[in-house]
């Protein structure tokens, strides 16, 4: 799945994301010495948590699918006047010139792999990418979080944006359609286009067999970005593997 003009009503949309809190749990999970480690964060969007993880690193490599996400988040940085590479690539088939010390993907990267088997190719790559004792960490939006948006319409009228939010899951597949109208004011009109995301509904237990497959062996899971154990109502699930 790729963001194409989503990418430009993206960060209005997730302007009560706590990325904060999010990225530093991460810094918390990388531990002492982090100054000198390098970072790989996968599904990196329009980098809003690498602005927040690039300042403690040695090096961060912000990665995307979305040509589109990408651009937005290499404006972002030169503002900001941060040193960060870029690289466009498909979290299912990707390799880095050097290994790095944590891969990090936040904020629902993992759901928009859509089959098992792309979780798998995508856990296969992130386990080359890492050195030896490499640590990763990501989140799900939960089963039961995104079981429970089925059938459901969300909207919202924003200043110079209007979204239409209608939702459709496919209990075989385990996966949630996501059919977004948007309409962006330009001047005295608005002007309307449409996208279709999807995301799956992994099980915790489906993404800890998947890990320990491709050799991570040292699990937790955590409800949302804290130390707490998840529950049976958690809408996000937070993984740590080495």
């Amino acid at each position: 799945m790729q963001y194409i003009e989503f990418a430009e009503v993206y960060d209005a949309l997730m302007a009560d994301v706590p990325y904060k809190a999010w990225t530093d749990f991460v810094l918390k999970i990388a531990g002492t010495g982090i100054e000198n480690m390098t970072m790989l964060e996968l599904a990196a969007g329009t980098g809003n948590a690498s602005v927040l993880l690039a300042p403690k690193l040695k090096q961060l490599i912000s990665s995307d699918i979305s040509d589109d996400m990408l651009r937005i988040a290499a404006e972002k940085f030169r503002k900001a006047g941060q040193d960060i590479k870029i690289l466009n690539m498909d979290m299912t088939d990707f390799e880095i010139h050097k290994q790095a010390d944590i891969v990090a993907c936040i904020c629902d990267g993992v759901n928009c792999l859509t089959t098992l088997s792309e979780v798998d190719a995508a856990f296969t790559c992130v386990r080359k990418a890492l050195k030896t004792g490499g640590c990763f960490v990501f989140d799900i939006s939960s089963a039961n979080k995104l079981e429970n948006m089925a059938d459901k319409y969300f909207g919202e009228d924003l200043d110079d944006l209007t979204y239409i939010w209608q939702n459709y899951f496919d209990e075989k597949e385990k996966t949630l359609e996501m059919n977004l109208t948007f309409f962006v004011k330009q001047g005295e009109v608005y002007r309307r286009f449409d996208e279709t995301h999807i995301q799956r509904a992994h099980s915790a237990e489906e993404i800890i067999s998947k890990l320990k497959k491709n050799g991570f062996n040292d699990i937790d899971v955590y409800d949302n970005y804290t130390f707490r154990a998840p529950l049976e109502k958690s809408e996000r699930l937070t993984f740590v593997a080495r």
